[in-house]
C-alpha cells in the first residue's frame, strides 16, 4: 500500500499532522525536483552518447597531448623542471603523464561546467526563493568551489594513480587496488568526523534542557561518545538534520543548530534516538560486503578495458589508454542507475529499524509524532509521494509511514496520542 493509506490503516488522518495548504506547497515544491531528477538522467546519457559519436574525448586528449608536448619540449635539461619531468616518466612509464593528467582536468572541468546552470537555480536561486536557504551568492559560490576542486583533485589524483598502476601492473592492478580501496572503504568511518567541518563547524552543544534529554536518552541507550555539538547549519540553510560522526569514545553526537529552533528537547532526544539506531545495524557485513563489490568492480573494469582496446572501441587503443576514463564514467553511472531501487530499499528498512528503535528506547510515540511532522515541514518534504517515486528515489520511508508507526505504537502500548498543531504552509 502506498504511504497515505498505511496511515490511514493506522487510524490516523493526514490532516492530523499537516494541513492541506502545507501539502499542497509540499508537492508544488518537490514536483520540479521529481522532473529534474528525470531530465538530469536523460541528459546524462545523452551527453555521453554524444561524446562518443563524435569521439569528442579523443580529440581533446589529442588537444592536451600537444599542448603538453610543446610545453615539454621547453624544458632545459639539468633543470627542477627537468628533473621532475624524468620523475613523472619513471612513474607513468613513459611520456604523456601531463597530458594525461589536463585531460583529466579539463574533462572533469567541463563535465561540472554543464551543471552550474542548474545548479544556481535550484540549489541557490530557488531554495532562496522558497525561503529554505541562508546562502549569501559569495558563501554559495565558495562552497560550490570547495566541493568541486576537493572532488576535482581526488578524481584526477585517483585515476592518474590508476592509470600508472596499470601501466606497471597490467594484468595485476585490478586485484592489487581492489584489497587496497577495499581496505580504504572498511577505515572509512574513521574520516565522518573530518568531512562535515569543510563546510561548518562544531561547538558543545550549551548545557540546559536540550543537553539534558541528550545526554539522557544517550545514557539509557548505552551509547559510548565524545561530546555533544551544536553544527551552524544555520549558516546555510533552515533544514534540520543530526548525525553522528566516528567510532566509540571519539564518537560526537553533532545536531544540527537548525533543530533547536523548531523542536521541544524532547523531540531532540527522539531524533538522537533515532540516530543511536543505526549504531545498532550490522557493520561490518555491509562494509565487507562493499569491498567485495568493489573488487568484483574493479575485476570486471578490467575485462572492459582490454575488450574495449581489442575492439578499438570509445577510442580507446590499449587498456591503459587514459581516454577510456569516460567508459568507466559511463560504466559508473550505469551502475548507479540500475543500482538504486535496491540501495533505496535497504536505506527505506534500515531508517524504519531506527525508527522503531527510537519508539522503543524512548516509549514516546507523541513527541515521535510531532517531531515527525515538524521535521517534514522544516526540510519541505512530500509527506505522501507516488508509490513509484518513493521506491525509485527514497532513501528513507515516507514521513506518513513513519507517523504511522507511531501511531501503531501508541495503540499497541495504550499511550494516547498528544499532537500538536498540523504543520501549515511556510510563507
Amino acid at each position: 500500500m502506498n504511504a497515505l493509506e498505511e496511515l490511514l490503516a493506522s487510524g490516523a488522518k493526514l490532516e492530523q499532522f499537516f494541513t492541506p495548504a502545507y501539502v499542497a506547497q509540499a508537492q508544488a515544491y518537490v514536483e520540479p525536483l521529481r522532473v529534474k531528477g528525470t531530465v538530469d538522467l536523460i541528459v546524462t546519457f545523452a551527453l555521453f552518447a554524444i561524446v562518443f559519436t563524435f569521439r569528442l574525448h579523443v580529440r581533446l586528449y589529442d588537444a592536451c597531448h600537444r599542448f603538453a608536448t610543446r610545453v615539454a619540449a621547453r624544458i632545459r635539461p639539468d633543470t627542477f623542471a627537468d628533473r621532475y619531468r624524468k620523475l613523472f616518466e619513471r612513474v607513468w612509464k613513459g611520456p604523456g603523464m601531463g597530458a594525461s593528467a589536463l585531460f583529466l582536468l579539463v574533462l572533469i572541468f567541463l563535465w561540472l561546467l554543464t551543471d552550474v546552470p542548474e545548479l544556481i537555480y535550484f540549489s541557490y536561486l530557488r531554495e532562496k526563493s522558497e525561503g529554505l536557504s541562508h546562502y549569501t551568492p559569495l558563501s554559495f559560490a565558495w562552497d560550490t568551489l570547495k566541493t568541486d576542486l576537493i572532488d576535482t583533485t581526488v578524481m584526477t589524483m585517483g585515476f592518474l594513480a590508476l592509470y600508472a598502476l596499470m601501466r606497471h601492473l597490467p594484468r595485476a592492478w585490478a586485484p592489487i587496488l581492489g584489497v587496497v580501496g577495499a581496505l580504504a572503504l572498511l577505515a572509512s568511518p574513521l574520516l565522518d568526523p573530518v568531512r562535515e567541518r569543510v563546510y561548518y563547524s562544531y561547538a558543545p552543544l550549551p548545557d540546559g534542557p536540550v543537553r539534558t534529554a541528550v545526554l539522557d536518552v544517550l545514557k539509557k541507550g548505552g551509547v559510548q561518545f565524545q561530546d555533544v555539538v551544536l553544527e551552524n547549519l544555520s549558516r546555510t540553510t533552515v533544514r534540520g538534520d543530526a548525525f553522528f560522526a566516528g567510532q566509540g569514545p571519539t564518537r560526537l553526537i553533532v545536531i544540527g543548530d537548525t533543530l533547536l529552533t523548531n523542536n521541544s528537547p524532547e523531540e531532540i532526544a527522539v531524533i538522537v534516538a533515532h540516530e543511536m539506531g543505526h549504531l545498532h545495524e550490522p557493520v561490518w557485513p555491509p562494509r565487507i560486503l562493499s569491498a567485495i563489490a568493489f573488487l568484483i568492480g574493479l575485476l570486471g573494469l578490467q575485462r572492459l578495458f582490454n575488450f574495449a582496446a581489442r575492439k578499438r572501441w570509445f577510442g580507446i587503443t590499449a587498456p591503459g589508454d587514459v581516454v577510456g576514463y569516460v567508459l568507466v564514467y559511463f560504466a559508473f553511472n550505469v551502475v548507479m542507475v540500475t543500482a538504486a531501487p535496491l540501495a533505496n530499499a535497504r536505506s527505506r528498512a534500515r531508517e524504519a529499524e531506527a525508527d522503531a528503535y527510537a519508539l522503543q528506547l524512548t516509549n514516546d510515540p507523541s513527541h515521535f509524532a510531532s517531531m515527525m511532522a515538524k521535521l517534514t515541514a522544516q526540510n519541505r518534504f512530500d509527506p505522501v509521494p507516488p508509490g513509484w517515486i518513493e521506491a525509485w528515489r527514497g532513501n528513507h520511508p515516507a514521513a506518513a509511514r513513519r507517523l504511522a508507526m507511531a501511531v501503531r505504537y501508541a495503540h499497541e502500548h495504550d499511550i494516547s496520542l498528544a499532537l500538536g498543531p498540523p504543520q501549515d504552509a511556510k510563507q
